[in-house]
């Protein structure tokens, strides 16, 4: 794709023309102002150079970062127009860089010595082109979930309040407007249905066939997690920082059922929830006290058992296997996942069973085809919403079997205009999400917070 030179913003990156090459021809340098920016997901990049005073004057390219390999080192101008062909070879004995950086200068007849500052890297949005690979969405995300048997992805934002839809294989988007504020939510199982959370004490189904809110579901309290059971029942956990119980939404009739008393001494607020497949199980993890604890809950009779497996562990979040028999904690390790006995109410630890062995600190999401055989992984530390990271994410494609990592992705920098300049975002990935045979993948990420404003975007991968 082409750049075309001058942009109309600067760029804080450095690179700059040779001052033995100034001093070695005795000749003035005409900077033009901005930057190239060269995308690695560009097969054929190329320059383009509007310059009206240059008419059809004759040139050559005098000086050139070593990683520019040119189609020819000769050309001339056209009515002021003209185009630089290249392609990128990376040097192998440097280091591996965000981004290569340097400076073209072009000798041209009757003006002289013209340089234009370049930057190539893993660039996904540059402005005014498109890439396909990249979606950039409004609004805040709060959370999102894919429904894999129909490949439907939902994203729910605030400002605006709004639910976005993607089924990347008919790419169908469609957007369904929402009255409250929505902070969490889950398909029902034929993925027809949406349960969502709002910041108020409601719960609102949405039709993805009429796109619309058709019924509210009164609460006591603020959804901050929910899971859709597979037997007409919708369970969450309460807003809040104190020791708390289960809610049971029978979607039939409305009614809200409140867990026992023996429930209390092990729930506290903002709890994490997950589906256990293969089992009338669910289970979470607590976000407001140390250590998290595994909490184990059965669900065969609709409203859940009042007692609860428990056992005394941080975990902090996790991600369950699809045969239900294990599941994956954010530090990497594994756990497996015990036949639930209504007598037991509680267990020091579990044993680990095996470890992902990530090059970075914790596991940020998780996500499994649908045979159960590929897990994707983004790894990178254990962040906190709106605070700095300082450690780049990673996605890795692990065999479950073996649990060795076989692929690796980075996401992609966004080029930014910000107060007038050109920033190069880094972006984090939050949520991964793959088609049931495991053939893509896509990532919900966001700006990180101390480079740029917040802009979250999807960026796609196909996996080869």
């Amino acid at each position: 794709m082409k750049r075309i030179v001058p942009v109309l913003f600067a760029v804080l990156l450095l690179g700059s023309c040779s001052d033995d090459f100034l001093e070695k021809n005795q000749r003035n340098l005409t900077m033009l102002s901005g930057k190239a920016l060269i995308s690695t997901f560009d097969a054929d990049p190329e320059i383009e150079i509007n310059m009206g005073l240059a008419g059809s004057e004759k040139y050559h390219i005098a000086y050139y970062p070593v990683w520019m390999v040119w189609e020819s080192m000769h050309g001339k101008f056209e009515n002021g127009l003209t185009t630089l062909k290249f392609h990128v070879e990376k040097p192998e004995w440097q280091p591996d860089p965000d981004f290569l950086t340097g400076t073209v200068v072009l000798d041209i007849d009757r003006i002289g010595l013209v340089g234009l500052e370049v930057v190539c890297g893993n660039i996904g949005n540059i402005p005014g082109q498109t890439y396909t690979r990249i979606t950039h969405l409004s609004g805040r995300v709060k959370d999102a979930v894919m429904h894999q048997p129909t490949g439907t992805l939902a994203i729910a934002t605030q400002y605006p309040n709004q639910l976005l839809l993607f089924r990347p294989a008919t790419q169908e988007n469609f957007t369904i407007p929402l009255q409250k504020s929505p902070q969490c939510l889950d398909f029902t199982e034929d993925g027809k249905t949406l349960l969502v959370g709002n910041t108020t004490a409601e719960i609102s189904e949405v039709s993805l066939d009429t796109r619309s809110v058709v019924r509210e579901y009164p609460l006591d309290c603020v959804a901050f997690d929910l899971v859709a059971g597979q037997n007409g029942w919708c369970y969450l956990s309460p807003q809040g920082d104190v020791w708390n119980v289960l809610r049971s939404l029978n979607l039939q009739t409305g009614d809200v059922i409140r867990g026992g008393q023996l429930m209390m001494g092990y729930l506290c607020g903002n709890m994490i929830l997950k589906k256990v497949p293969q089992r009338a199980q669910i289970m979470g993890t607590r976000t407001q006290v140390g250590p998290t604890g595994v909490l184990q809950v059965d669900i065969s009779r609709g409203v859940p058992n009042d007692t609860i497996q428990y056992w005394h562990m941080d975990i902090t979040d996790f991600w369950v296997f699809r045969d239900g028999n294990r599941f994956l904690a954010k530090s990497g390790a594994i756990y497996p996942i015990p036949p639930f006995v209504a007598s037991v109410s509680g267990a020091v630890n579990l044993s680990e069973v095996g470890r992902v062995q990530l090059p970075q600190t914790a596991v940020g999401d998780a996500c499994f085809t649908a045979a159960g055989n590929t897990l994707f992984v983004v790894g990178g530390n254990a962040w906190q919403y709106g605070w700095p990271q300082g450690e780049k994410n990673r996605i890795f494609m692990v065999d479950v079997g073996n649990l060795s990592i076989l692929k690796t992705w980075e996401p992609s920098f966004s080029a930014l205009e910000v107060n007038g300049e050109l920033v190069l975002a880094y972006n984090q990935v939050r949520y991964v999400f793959t088609d049931s045979q495991g053939s893509r993948i896509w990532t919900l990420r966001r700006t990180a917070p101390e480079t740029a404003p917040e802009l979250w975007s999807i960026e796609e991968f196909e996996v080869k």
